[in-house]
């Protein structure tokens, strides 16, 4: 076994080296490329990614020299093709192959194989250099033609190879880097593929030209890479190869690696279809997924299909911008997947995916807008190349990223298996219309249409962003004050429902005076309509944290109240959120709450709840009760639609919750509140509050 140098256990472990010193584990502010396990994870996929493209790139140049005049596009998408049928016959297989054996043995054993299978391209490719391209039917052109069957055979071969890869490197992300690096890990490594393609796109096009080493030696170039990969993999810490990742710190214990047999392939995979089925937010990845796939591989063969039939590009040029098109797009890749990762574990989806979307579309836009400039392709298209890699890149590189945020660690492996044989299907329905089945008319047509389809797609974005930001946060307890955006998004609200309120219910605000301007306070108030948050808030001239129960809090409006930093309380009576409410009020904060819990069914008052005075006590914060006036009328709990009647809000006298109070007197303070609130709508108290004013007396 390995010295350990990454994670253990789910927790930041010391990294030995192999003379069993023990080195200082990387701090708290250091770089995700401190850690040596992440190190050699990311590079070692780079490298093999790379790999893979550099022979791709060295097929696609021999493809360009032999189908010279006609539309070598077609012939490109055939390799891709004939290269995505395996993966989706056996990506299925994958996901509980990574869930069950050992990561660091798959990851090591797939590069090794390849760096002799991907050899075996040499003697089919040596004679490409020697092609005249004025020959188009001469005898090697022939013979290079006869042996392309042997080329799909090959690449089938490491493309079955390379099936466990993708979900194996990416489930192994949490056994390499702490839990504050997850995310930016995730983003890179689930872009280190398409770093990769768009990287060995340029190199390899650069390489594999007949005036440089030609399409065999860029083989050789290949192989070495995978050899390096194969190095590096087989460095990985230990954490990497206990089977199924099953590791004790996420509550799960480690289970033995077994052999599975097909019937268990089959019902394991099942489980993931379930899991996925299941669990909205990891449909809405898989669906990012696929939509960005889908443009990058219309992108794959449509960029072509332009420098050719707009910019007249062939041969050895078209090589050439090929090449340095997937270089630009590349470098856009690594800037939105680096950015985006920095940031996700703070961000919204909401505020990541939807952008991305747009630049996409303005990019696409522009590159397949673009005229012919002097002969040749305009300065521009680079700046829209490198718009579409960002837009990408941050599309993608959030992902992964959001799949070990949302997805339980025994299901990981297979959840990254569905969703590689989810775009594995999109990619190859993609290319085969494209390469196969389009017209040269149809082709401009698309490329016109791609823009328009993300814009389209806005909406559809924008709901699952919402959909997996809920499955992301919503379990997390943090509560925190108002930042300067909350503010300003706040401020933005206020004046919006100020002015609705206004208009529709002529609302009028009586005795805000009462209300202190600065410090911690608590406002009380009645609760007969879904409205009177709203209501409330925007009579205020205060920033209000609502507190209310988690049951609302976790549901879709998740987001709405998280930027609101509502506090949320559990219906069982845990007092979690109540400390966290109690640490806002020492803060100075402005705390909302509904002293009777829950919307009244009638539009009487109701019973206070128990410990509704508890933050106020303990804080020190004075209580203002706010009388909300007309609201069931305007809207009652049954009601589909407002009424245009009047609301009048109206703020009382605040009071302190004396610290020294027992519990029946506080009890017996919250009773008074609901009174002094029943004096002010001028109706009766609640049944109960009067039942025990009687019984005192």
């Amino acid at each position: 076994m390995n010295p350990t140098d990454g994670l253990t256990a789910g927790a930041p472990a010391s990294e030995s080296s192999n003379d069993g010193k023990k080195a200082v584990a990387p701090a708290e502010n250091e770089s995700i490329f401190a850690h040596a396990g992440f190190n050699k994870l990311f590079f070692g996929s780079l490298a093999g990614a790379f790999a893979d493209r550099l022979y791709f790139a060295a097929l696609i140049a021999a493809a360009y020299i032999i189908y010279d005049g006609q539309q070598p596009e077609n012939y490109k998408g055939r390799i891709q093709i004939y290269a995505t049928i395996p993966l989706l016959i056996l990506y299925g297989f994958a996901g509980s192959l990574v869930d069950t054996q050992d990561r660091r043995k798959i990851l090591t054993w797939v590069k090794r194989l390849k760096v002799f299978v991907v050899l075996a391209f040499i003697p089919l490719l040596w004679k490409v250099v020697d092609l005249d391209p004025k020959a188009p039917d001469g005898e090697l052109r022939r013979f290079l033609i006869g042996t392309w069957p042997w080329w799909i055979v090959i690449i089938t071969v490491l493309n079955v190879l390379t099936v466990p890869f993708g979900p194996a490197r990416a489930a192994a992300i949490p056994d390499v880097v702490p839990e504050r690096h997850r995310s930016l890990g995730a983003s890179l490594m689930a872009t280190s593929g398409l770093i990769a393609l768009m990287l060995a796109a340029g190199v390899g096009a650069y390489l594999a030209r007949t005036d440089k080493l030609g399409p065999a030696l860029t083989i050789v170039v290949s192989s070495l890479c995978y050899l390096l990969s194969s190095v590096l993999f087989a460095k990985l810490p230990d954490a990497v190869a206990v089977p199924g990742n099953q590791r004790r710190a996420e509550g799960v214990a480690a289970e033995g690696a077994s052999k599975l047999t097909v019937a268990q392939h089959l019902q394991s995979l099942w489980d993931g279809v379930k899991y996925c089925l299941s669990h909205g937010s990891v449909l809405g990845l898989i669906f990012f997924e696929c939509v960005f796939w889908t443009a990058g591989s219309a992108y794959y063969l449509l960029i072509d299909f332009h420098a050719r039939t707009v910019f007249h590009f062939s041969g050895n040029e078209l090589s050439s911008f090929s090449g340095n098109a997937f270089v630009v797009m590349g470098v856009g890749i690594i800037a939105g997947a680096m950015g985006v990762g920095r940031i996700c574990s703070k961000v919204s989806p909401i505020a990541t995916y939807t952008p991305a979307f747009i630049l996409l579309a303005g990019g696409l836009y522009g590159i397949f807008r673009a005229p012919m400039v002097d002969g040749g392709a305009p300065d521009w298209i680079y700046p829209l190349m490198f718009c579409v890699g960002l837009g990408g890149g941050s599309l993608l590189g959030r992902v992964d990223a959001d799949v070990l945020a949302v997805t339980d660690p025994r299901m990981r492996g297979r959840v990254f298996s569905i969703k590689a044989l989810a775009f594995a299907a999109t990619i190859l329905t993609t290319i085969i219309y494209l390469s196969e089945g389009a017209s040269e008319e149809q082709k401009l047509a698309i490329a016109l249409w791609l823009p328009r389809a993300f814009l389209l797609m806005l909406p559809l974005a924008m709901a699952f962003s919402w959909v997996i930001d809920v499955g992301i946060w919503a379990q997390k307890p943090e509560t925190q004050l108002p930042g300067a955006l909350h503010r300003f998004g706040y401020l933005f609200i206020w004046i919006l429902w100020r002015t609705l309120n206004t208009l529709l219910f002529r609302m009028e605000v009586k005795g805000l005076e009462n209300l202190p301007k600065t410090g911690p306070v608590v406002l009380a108030a009645n609760h007969a309509s879904f409205i009177d948050p709203l209501l409330l808030g925007s009579s205020c001239n205060r920033h209000v944290q609502w507190i209310m129960y988690s049951s609302y809090y976790r549901g879709l409006g998740h987001p709405i109240f998280r930027f609101l930093r509502c506090i949320p309380v559990d219906e069982r009576g845990g007092t979690a959120a109540l400390k966290a409410g109690m640490r806002s009020l020492k803060q100075g904060a402005c705390i909302g709450i509904f002293p009777e819990g829950r919307v009244s069914a009638d539009g009487k008052l109701q019973p206070p709840q128990g410990g509704v005075l508890f933050l106020a006590q303990r804080s020190g914060a004075p209580v203002v009760p706010v009388a909300l006036k007309g609201n069931y009328a305007a809207f009652p709990r049954s009601a589909w639609f407002p009424r245009p009647l009047k609301i009048t809000v109206i703020y009382g006298k605040p009071f302190v919750v004396g610290k020294e109070l027992s519990r029946e007197q506080a009890a017996a303070l919250t009773d008074q509140l609901m009174v002094d609130l029943a004096k002010m709508l001028e109706v009766e108290p609640p049944l109960k509050v009067v039942k025990a004013e009687e019984a005192e007396k």
